[in-house]
């Protein structure tokens, strides 16, 4: 298929349908969208290499969306192409871009985007989506839009939000999420090291012989963060958050986030590191993209 040359368009329109009155919406735009002004947006004609902004508006604040005795604030992005819903959801906890569970509750507001954009992180980016719409052929496409609420089993039990655009779609691409567009917090080479070192050694051990092969990680605190014992308050420990680009054994890259602890010896800490806490240590570093395929170098 001959490539566009030039400048290319995605033209985007939308067409904010909705279904019930308990549902809120969701409006898109290519330019991120101001929360006072965003229930006014006009159609809007996008380059294709922009991101798709999305800013949902609720009926009622985001913690009164829950069900079976679930207590906190967090809600799932499912999308449908062309009537075609895809097989992954995806999970914001507390509203994403570093809101408590509490702050969330309060919000009737908020925004995310379907693309990278390092103003947002990569809080609510997700690679499946950038993909499946990257590989949509030129022409007008059918996009929807779900937010979901979240119940107290660990399932998403509804729409308490949503919206549909009209994509017309070139052969240019959304950016996507790299390990480049990650910010290091601070760099320590001999740190960096055990911790490489450590993390293949536990995938070769505890992952049915996964042999990765890694030579970038990046440290993304920019400092140590205590570690105390949740009672006595007593210092147990230091820890970090530490993100890889990997290779696996089947060829292909990925992004992979985990903790590292130095234990305290009672007046200073020891020299070695060890895994902390393997899935749930970096909550807030875990939209980076843990375990979404990447291109590799």
């Amino acid at each position: 298929m001959k490539r566009v040359l030039g400048l290319i368009f995605v033209t985007l329109l939308s067409l904010n349908t909705f279904a019930g009155n308990d549902k809120g919406k969701v409006v898109f735009s290519d330019k991120r969208i101001d929360a006072t002004t965003g229930m006014n947006i006009q159609p809007v004609t996008l380059q294709s290499h922009d991101s798709i902004y999305c800013r949902v508006y609720l009926t009622q604040p985001l913690g009164k969306y829950k069900k079976d005795g679930y207590k906190g604030s967090d809600w799932s992005i499912e999308l449908t192409l062309d009537g075609k819903k895809l097989e992954t959801q995806y999970e914001i906890n507390g509203g994403g871009k570093g809101y408590t569970q509490e702050e969330a509750a309060t919000l009737t507001t908020f925004d995310f985007v379907l693309g990278f954009d390092p103003s947002f992180g990569a809080t609510t980016y997700k690679d499946e989506f950038v993909e499946a719409i990257n590989k949509l052929q030129p022409g007008t496409h059918t996009v929807q839009v779900s937010v979901k609420g979240k119940n107290g089993n660990g399932g998403y039990f509804k729409d308490i939000a949503v919206g549909e655009f009209i994509l017309n779609k070139s052969d240019k691409k959304l950016k996507g999420f790299t390990f480049n567009d990650i910010k290091a917090g601070m760099s320590d080479p001999s740190v960096e090291a055990k911790c490489i070192e450590v993390m293949l050694d536990w995938f070769k051990k505890n992952e049915q012989g996964t042999v990765l092969k890694t030579q970038k990680c990046k440290i993304l605190n920019s400092d140590w963060m205590i570690v105390t014992h949740p009672n006595s308050g007593a210092i147990l420990g230091r820890a970090l958050n530490v993100a890889f680009f990997v290779k696996t054994a089947k060829g292909d890259c990925e992004i992979k986030v985990f903790c590292f602890e130095q234990s305290y010896a009672g007046s200073t800490y020891q020299n070695t590191v060890h895994m902390r806490d393997f899935l749930n240590c970096c909550d807030t570093y875990n939209h980076l993209g843990y375990r979404d395929k990447k291109p590799c170098d």
